[in-house]
C-alpha cells in the first residue's frame, strides 16, 4: 500500500503542478502532501468502498492551507476502480469559476 499511496502524491504533484512535500506533510513546516501556488492537498488512497470525512479533519486541512495563502483540496482515489474525488470548500470553487 505504501508505494500507492505515495504514487498518488506524486500523480498530484504532476496532474496540479505543484510539489511533494518533504516527508509527505509531516513535518511542522511542510503541512499535507502536496503545494502548488493555488492549493494545499492532502492526498488519501483507500482499498475500502467509501471514505469519511470528518469535519475536524477538513477544519485542519483549511486551516494549514488558509495560513499559506492557499485553498484546502482533499484528493482521494479509490483503488477499487482507480477513480479519483476531490473535495473543495463551496467558496473556493466559486472563486475559482467566478
Amino acid at each position: 500500500m505504501r508505494k500507492l499511496w505515495k504514487k498518488k502524491e506524486k500523480d498530484d504533484a504532476k496532474s496540479f503542478g505543484g510539489r511533494e512535500q518533504p516527508r509527505s506533510g509531516a513535518g511542522w513546516k511542510n503541512k499535507q502532501d502536496v503545494k502548488t501556488d493555488m492549493f494545499l492537498i492532502e492526498n488519501k488512497t483507500t482499498i475500502k468502498k467509501s471514505f469519511s470525512v470528518k469535519h475536524k479533519y477538513w477544519k485542519e486541512i483549511k486551516t494549514n492551507a488558509v495560513l499559506e495563502g492557499r485553498m484546502p483540496l482533499l484528493s482521494i482515489r479509490f483503488l477499487e476502480d482507480d477513480t479519483d474525488l476531490v473535495v473543495l470548500d463551496k467558496d473556493d470553487l466559486i472563486e475559482l469559476i467566478g
